[in-house]
């Protein structure tokens, strides 16, 4: 019967993968650094070197197990975290062909402009709401004007 679960953390600067017993105490933990380089193309990028990555958390869970002592066939569930927006794509035949981490700020720029795009959108929008509103309200002020008109008007007959 299975008697320990595992949890595997892929942040940001590192892997690690950590047995506990079922009920909760932390049994075990290997964890191996990172590095995600910049791609001088573009300044800000952060590359994700996803097969050397690989093996680091390959390393981490046999690490864990050979630290520890314990077989895997005694993991009852692993449990899975990362470093949230990270990005691997792939080709045709599952093969890697780019990653990047969450870290990357390649589309700054980007970003900004869409937010001051955004900012503009904004400023039109409240305008045309503006110009209706007082539309409405001149259309509001003659019709009633109207409206009084033809009621003085018609006690005149």
């Amino acid at each position: 019967m299975a008697k320990y679960l595992m949890a595997m953390d892929a942040g940001t600067g590192s892997v690690r993968a950590v047995i506990f017993s079922t009920e909760g105490d932390q049994v075990g933990c290997v964890q191996k650094e990172w590095t995600h380089n910049e791609d001088p193309r573009w300044p800000g990028s952060m590359d994700f070197d996803w097969t050397t990555n690989w093996e680091l958390a390959r390393t981490c869970v046999s690490e864990v197990l050979a630290k520890t002592g314990i077989d895997a066939s005694d993991i009852a569930a692993v449990s899975t975290t990362c470093m949230r927006e990270g990005i691997v794509l792939y080709d045709k035949d599952g093969q890697e062909i780019w990653a990047c981490a969450n870290v990357d700020a390649r589309s700054n720029d980007e970003v900004g402009e869409l937010g001051l795009s955004f900012n503009h959108m904004i400023d039109q929008i409240d305008q045309l709401i503006h110009m209706v509103y007082v539309e409405q309200q001149n259309k509001r002020e003659t019709d009633g004007k109207n409206a009084f008109c033809h009621k003085g008007c018609s006690f005149l007959f």
